[in-house]
């Protein structure tokens, strides 16, 4: 047991005569005092291993072991060296006093007794052994302190040499303490002593305490440098105490810190940060210059500047979940500028979490893509009159199949008219229901001579956006062929219909997908024209794959090089001779496909020829 949290101190008294034993223990329990006896210095000894107490008062004379050689074995005891010893004496010579002192005695009182003086002798004794016993405790504890201290704790003296050098500081500068204790603390920092702290004395010439803080440039072992935060407290010529911190890290985080406050300050992106409730907390500069806001108008306020949805709140709401599945959202929008005017960005929003992975914030990023906007609808524009120049190209490259499509109703038309006119210029009656019949025939003929010209003007006609409905790529491939009916036949190319049947549609516009057909069609009608001692033949099948339908048109002429194959599908790029083509069909075809969610595609295939395929989601 610890004597300290004892609640009595503990008092062992040896002594072969049982009176003075007795009025001993009266006397100190009397005081509050717990006392134990022992009759000679054999039981003594026993007791004291036994009790541990804190204090011993001894008889000098006793018989078995006399008091002098019981003390001394008492200090050779575990523990025996702390417990302070009173002698008991009636001998005044100096000789026995000598033999006590010799023999580790704390203090003696001779007999007789003088009660209070043993009283104050017993109560210094303890109070002493208390103390020790505390200032022993306090030392383990600012050793043990001094030992498991992050920081680096250094004792220098008057001449600035290391005295101690704890293992933080072996930690922070790589020297084990043996290696620097007794030199210059200039080895490890070279600016951390100055003139005025070792020259700050007062008027007396008395030495004074001081204490500095300040940031030093260390030098680890091998003599590269680090910042170091730097505490001093002492005296000025004398011992003095050093707390070291290491603040690479604090030095870093700040650069770091300081590095990421220009980018947001100075990066062309607008740059909006959110909090978890809605509200913006901070704008870069290049946000204020897209919107005309600065940061003082929107900080604290829900974004009413974002993105098209009339109910912002609403939006910002939908869009949290996407972040926390996705990590990102991003699209393209506009923002609202302070003057009115539409800002055309693309937004893209990245939450920052906590350590639970919590959303605490959003960072908006706002890319002004107004002049990619202006580029792509010249572009746009451009693709539109190249689209109608293609078209009419191809309507030449048809016109003869057309020309014919319209020659026979109008011949079927000559006919039926000159028949009637022809009875009827000879005076013969003419029956009411053949002149009827007559002329339900030719209406039937005009009817499809305005189906033709309908679907030429529909063909021709450029449309920013065409409407997209539910179509069958079968009735797609059925019309494409009809239409070039006649003109292949003149080409002697052989054209078979492949079509699969119960094909689901897709979602797109039946003109433009026949366009695109007659397209590949005329391609390959031309590329058959190169070639010659060969049956020609053109296949148009359809099919699904899984949940896509396709639509191809294969030939069995040269196919198409390596060299090229990468290129069919650049505007203005054709492989035909010059003036043959002006080498936008494919690449228009390319558009209208991937505007429906398409895609399309060109291989060389096992008749030595080329198949293009388009292919599009079922719907």
């Amino acid at each position: 047991m610890n004597e300290i949290a004892r609640e009595k101190s503990v008092i062992l008294v040896a002594d072969d005569d049982e009176s003075t034993r007795l009025v001993l223990r009266g006397f100190l329990e009397n005081d509050g005092y717990t006392v134990f006896e022992a009759t000679d210095g054999a039981q003594a000894l026993s007791n004291f291993e036994r009790l541990r107490p804190d204090l011993v008062i001894l008889d000098a004379m006793m018989p078995v072991m006399d008091g002098f050689t019981t003390c001394a074995r008492i200090r050779n005891l575990p523990g025996g060296g702390q417990a302070p010893v009173l002698m008991l004496t009636g001998l005044k010579d100096h000789k026995s006093l000598d033999l006590a002192f010799d023999a580790g005695a704390t203090d003696f009182i001779t007999k007789p007794i003088l009660w209070k003086e043993l009283g104050r002798r017993v109560r210094y004794l303890l109070r002493a052994r208390q103390a020790e016993l505390l200032l022993g405790q306090s030392m383990v504890s600012a050793q043990s302190i001094i030992s498991s201290a992050l920081d680096g704790i250094i004792i220098v003296d008057s001449g600035n040499l290391i005295n101690s050098f704890n293992p933080a500081a072996e930690r922070i500068f790589g020297y084990p303490g043996a290696d620097v204790v007794g030199r210059n603390v200039k080895l490890l920092m070279p600016g951390a002593i100055r003139d005025r702290d070792t020259s700050d004395q007062d008027s007396a010439g008395e030495d004074s305490t001081f204490s500095a803080s300040r940031e030093v440039t260390g030098l680890r072992k091998g003599g590269r440098e680090f910042p170091i935060e730097l505490a001093i407290s002492g005296y000025s010529s004398g011992d003095k105490l050093l707390i070291v911190r290491d603040i690479s890290e604090r030095k870093q985080a700040e650069e770091k810190l300081y590095l990421m406050a220009k980018v947001f300050e100075n990066v062309t992106e607008g740059i909006v940060v959110i909090g978890a409730d809605g509200a913006v907390q901070s704008v870069n500069p290049a946000f204020t210059k897209i919107t005309g806001y600065d940061e003082a108008e929107v900080t604290g306020k829900f974004p009413e500047f974002w993105g098209e949805c009339k109910q912002k709140e609403e939006c910002y709401q939908e869009l949290l979940p996407v972040i926390e599945e996705k990590g990102v959202w991003q699209e393209e929008t506009w923002l609202m500028r302070k003057d009115g005017e539409k800002a055309p960005v693309w937004l893209r929003v990245t939450a920052i979490k906590d350590n639970q992975g919590n959303n605490i914030q959003l960072v908006c990023v706002f890319t002004d893509i107004s002049e990619q906007v202006k580029m792509r609808e010249e572009r746009r524009r451009l693709q539109e009159q190249s689209a109608r120049a293609q078209k009419f190209a191809t309507l030449s490259a048809v016109s003869a199949g057309i020309a014919h499509e319209i020659r026979q109703p109008l011949n079927s038309i000559k006919v039926l008219a000159d028949g009637i006119l022809y009875w009827h210029k000879r005076g013969r009656p003419l029956d009411n229901n053949k002149v009827i019949e007559g002329l339900q025939k030719i209406s039937a003929q005009v009817t499809r001579i305005d189906e033709i010209i309908k679907y030429i003007r529909s063909f021709a006609k450029t449309e920013h956006a065409a409407p997209t409905e539910p179509c069958s790529l079968n009735n797609v491939a059925g019309v494409a062929t009809e239409v070039l009916g006649r003109e292949l036949s003149s080409y002697n190319i052989d054209v078979k219909l492949e079509l699969s049947q119960d094909l689901p549609p897709v979602l797109g516009n039946a003109n433009r997908l026949e366009e695109i057909v007659i397209n590949l069609l005329v391609n390959a009608m031309q590329a058959l024209d190169t070639v010659s001692e060969r049956e020609k033949e053109i296949a148009c099948r359809t099919g699904q794959a899984g949940k896509t339908v396709f639509l191809e048109v294969s030939d069995n002429a040269t196919g198409i090089s390596e060299e090229i194959m990468d290129k069919i599908f650049e505007p203005f790029f054709s492989a035909k001779q010059t003036g043959a083509g002006m080498g936008l069909g494919l690449s228009i075809a390319q558009t209208i496909v991937t505007s429906f969610n398409g895609k399309i595609e060109a291989i060389n295939n096992e008749k030595a020829g080329a198949t293009f395929r388009i292919s599009f989601p079922a719907v």
